[in-house]
């Protein structure tokens, strides 16, 4: 919804709203593409709103943040550099924010990167899960028809964070493809992995990977395998 975020080429969504350290609301937040008008795309379409265009990603907040009395205050975030090489706008996007002691934690999903920050908006790290194999050539088409595209995207980005969670000195996150779900534990002192478990299932067909529960020892994550429409649970 616009009328939200103040701008009129900003939507915001209420449905995946959080806290933050602040007692302000945080939503997830997308630049509006295409104006459409009578349920049709404009024949001339200006480049601020057009996703095939550089211009378009100068400003791709990925939240808003909002005080308890419905006021915006200010956007969080980018989309990442490469939604530029692809120019796929925010259809490869899956907002995540989790707040922790001392700040918090945003990422856009699929570009495989979590940005770190502090209870101040002081920009702590970046930290790289995992890197989309993006080719220099033979990219499609923009014009190409829909479902060449879409493939080509599921193709270059296989995998998508779908959870995370932070007690200020390690990172736990599930991170997705369609049939596997890894479960790993990121030192950020030391800057690597110190635990990760591959789930195969190759009848799974997985959508989620929620964390609910980490302890000390264990964490556990409740999964969605749309193939059997069941609920799994894993844990690490």
């Amino acid at each position: 919804m616009t009328e939200l975020s103040g701008r009129s080429d900003v939507g915001v969504s209420h449905l995946r709203c959080r806290i933050s350290n602040h007692n302000t609301y945080i939503l997830p937040a997308e630049r509006n593409a295409y104006y459409s008008k009578g349920g049709y795309i404009p024949d001339s379409i200006g480049c601020d709103i057009d996703p095939k265009c550089d211009e378009f990603y100068n400003f791709t907040p990925l939240f808003m943040e909002m005080s308890l009395d419905g006021k915006p205050l200010r956007f969080i975030g980018n989309l990442d550099p490469l939604f530029r090489r692809i120019k796929c706008g925010y259809s490869r996007c899956e907002q995540i924010y989790k707040t922790y002691k001392d700040g918090y934690l945003i990422t856009d999903g699929y570009s495989g990167r979590i940005h770190i920050y502090d209870n101040y908006d002081n920009k702590i790290k970046e930290i790289t899960l995992f890197t989309p194999d993006i080719p220099d050539k033979n990219i499609p088409d923009l014009n190409s028809s829909s479902r060449k595209y879409s493939k080509w995207l599921a193709q270059v980005l296989p995998y998508r964070i779908s959870d995370m969670y932070s007690d200020g000195k390690d990172i736990y996150c599930t991170i997705l493809s369609s049939h596997r779900v890894y479960l790993c534990q990121y030192d950020l002192n030391k800057d690597k992995f110190v635990r990760i478990s591959c789930i195969k299932q190759p009848e799974g067909n997985y959508s989620e990977a929620i964390l609910y529960e980490v302890l000390p020892d264990k964490f556990y994550c409740l999964t969605y395998n749309k193939k059997s429409m069941n609920f799994e649970i894993f844990s690490f």
